[in-house]
């Protein structure tokens, strides 16, 4: 006696004198003749399919490439800031000779070995954030029903070598004084913008021009690319000074391009952060052959030496974090940095050009620190 069983969910479609049966949920197409074991068989294996498959995908195809695909149509990718995308493609891309391999088959000694070959090719920095971004991706997918486990919570970085010198070291004020005193244009605002407002290369070649200087308040708003924090620059001193300089030569009579941001090449168009950087090396190089800078002077070291200079000048942790554009775990203070963005960075701007005067006079930086 025949078994009958009922199957929800099927869309039954009639054309051109044809009958195609769908499974409603993933809108694919079912291939087996219906009423047989074959089409029960497809129905279920569609109803087992992982959350955010893409359509035409096997569902019992878990291999990393597809785990990948669904990961980048999600809409936690899409959340992200595009800095942070490229940095996740980045590893994507280096992956992709492992997309056909089985989910299950990444266990934490295979995982190992995968950190310890990006090591081999890439070094200690890109290694472990191929580990840190494969451990998101499979955080990701457990939910989702894709793996239940995440193997690579239990891959550790790659620790820094003792010896190795700090990246992106705070700058001293004479190494500020000998890059700003032989920079020139747009690059000089850059290394600038870089201290007085802890802005990174992403942010200072993206600094729109139209709207975003207030020159009467002496302000300017901006919002960081890669947390979207909001953060207030206080354009005073020597920063208004050079933005002052600098507006007067771009849009002055000789000016052939009126330009889209406020930091720009000696043409007038926007720098690139590769082309930033670049102009940055020239400029450090002789300066470093003189020995009036040391090595390691990055442009992003100069968030550190706002950071450490309003609390050296005795300042707050929140004005550091106002004039710095960072965030903190302190959310019951999270409204009032809010409302009072703009009056700590002007103040935290405030102590630090009294103190690089009194430096510069050969007084010491800063109150002293009290210790024990």
């Amino acid at each position: 006696m025949a078994t009958i069983v009922r199957l929800r969910g099927i869309k039954k479609v009639r054309s051109k004198g044809h009958v195609y049966y769908y499974h409603r949920a993933t809108g694919e197409r079912l291939q087996a003749e219906p009423g047989t074991a074959a089409f029960v068989a497809e129905v279920a294996a569609l109803e087992r399919r992982p959350e955010g498959v893409p359509v035409g995908q096997q569902p019992q195809a878990r291999i990393l490439g597809n785990l990948i695909a669904a990961y980048r149509g999600s809409p936690e990718f899409a959340r992200l800031a595009a800095s942070t995308r490229e940095d996740y493609q980045h590893v994507f891309d280096y992956v992709k000779p492992l997309e056909g391999v089985a989910i299950p088959r990444f266990t934490a000694p295979f995982l190992y070995k995968m950190r310890d070959k990006a090591f081999a090719r890439h070094k200690r920095r890109f290694a472990n954030y191929v580990v840190q971004v494969i451990r998101l991706l499979f955080a990701w997918g457990i939910p989702r029903g894709w793996l239940k486990a995440n193997p690579a919570r239990d891959v550790p970085l790659i620790e820094r070598p003792r010896d190795t010198p700090k990246a992106n070291r705070a700058w001293s004020i004479a190494e500020y004084d000998a890059m700003v005193g032989r920079a020139t244009g747009g690059l000089r605002i850059a290394i600038m913008l870089g201290f007085w407002a802890g802005l990174t290369e992403g942010d200072i070649v993206r600094l729109p021009r139209a709207g975003a200087y207030d020159r009467i308040a002496g302000f300017i708003d901006y919002r960081r690319r890669k947390t979207g924090v909001e953060a207030s620059i206080h354009v005073a001193g020597e920063l208004r000074a050079a933005i002052e300089q600098e507006l007067a030569r771009t849009l002055g009579p000789k000016a052939k391009v009126t330009p889209a941001t406020l930091v720009c090449n000696r043409w007038n168009r926007p720098f690139t952060e590769s082309g930033i950087r670049s102009s940055f090396a020239k400029l450090r190089a002789p300066l470093l052959a003189e020995g009036k800078v040391k090595p390691g002077l990055t442009i992003h070291g100069l968030r550190h030496s706002i950071s450490r200079d309003v609390i050296d000048a005795g300042g707050s942790v929140e004005e550091a974090a106002a004039v710095n554009a960072q965030t903190t775990d302190e959310m019951g203070n999270h409204y009032s940095r809010e409302r009072n963005r703009q009056r700590l960075a002007k103040k935290a701007v405030g102590r630090i050009e009294k103190e690089r005067k009194r430096a510069r006079l050969g007084k010491p930086f800063g109150k002293p620190r009290q210790t024990g």
